[in-house]
């Protein structure tokens, strides 16, 4: 959580982060109940995402971060937009593995405490049956954004990240963090995602 957030004051080109999680853990959205997620996910650690959306449990699936400076053409679109179109590339990804999907064409009609538990929001990425496979929540500054998704429900290989790389971009590049990113990434979790203050700002 520290480094997506760090990066997204650093970066000057999109750059897409994978990682998975250890042990059992659970994300949940910048404006969640944090007493409704403990109750929701007993046993699970907790951790407040800088993001939106819900309660998302992340053993197993596997995570991304989608890291985009304001200069770049996908951050001078409306959200929906973008969030559609990184959608489709996990679509496009997931085809190449023989995983077929869709996006979903509507939005849920209510809130949703738990993202993969309830009625899939407007382009997610959904399995023929329409069990949710992939979501996502974006947080926007002056910097630019931050995407944060879990895909769930299906075995990806090791270098599926590089796919949906190549799907996001026609140029794809290694990238290493400086040592300022990494300097605030250690300043945030210490300060920030440690702390009781954030993980109960919503009692």
């Amino acid at each position: 959580m520290a480094l997506d957030e760090a990066l997204l004051e650093h970066v000057t080109l999109p750059l897409l982060r994978t990682y998975t999680w250890e042990g059992d853990w659970v994300s949940f959205g910048y404006s969640q109940s944090y007493a409704d997620v403990e109750a929701n996910t007993p046993g699970y650690g907790l951790v407040r995402r800088w993001t939106g959306g819900g309660i998302v449990p992340h053993r197993p699936d596997w995570t991304f971060a989608l890291i985009v400076p304001r200069s770049a053409t996908l951050a001078q679109i409306r959200p929906i937009a973008s969030y559609c179109q990184i959608h489709e590339a996990i679509a496009a990804a997931l085809s190449q593995i023989s995983v077929p999907t869709a996006l979903s064409p509507t939005s849920p009609s209510g809130a949703q405490a738990a993202c993969f538990a309830g009625e899939p929001a407007q382009f997610d990425v959904l399995a023929p049956g329409g069990t949710k496979l992939c979501g996502g929540a974006q947080r926007r500054t002056r910097h630019g954004f931050l995407h944060q998704g879990s895909l769930q429900q299906t075995d990806v290989p090791t270098d599926f990240g590089e796919s949906l790389a190549q799907a996001l971009s026609s140029r794809v590049e290694i990238f290493t963090p400086s040592q300022d990113t990494l300097v605030l990434t250690e300043t945030l979790s210490r300060e920030k995602y440690a702390s009781p203050a954030w993980t109960h700002r919503i009692p």
